[in-house]
């Protein structure tokens, strides 16, 4: 769910990506974690 909240927010481009971790780390802590260090590279 926080993923899908993140993904809309300007990650729509790199959705496969969030999709391929999302698969590697099944843990909501560890995707949110992933998200946060996607969302500082891409700023």
């Amino acid at each position: 769910m926080w993923l899908k909240s993140r993904v809309p927010l300007g990650c729509v481009p790199s959705r496969s990506t969030v999709t391929v971790k999302l698969e590697l780390l099944p843990l909501t802590d560890g995707i949110i974690t992933l998200d946060s260090l996607q969302i500082n590279v891409e700023q």
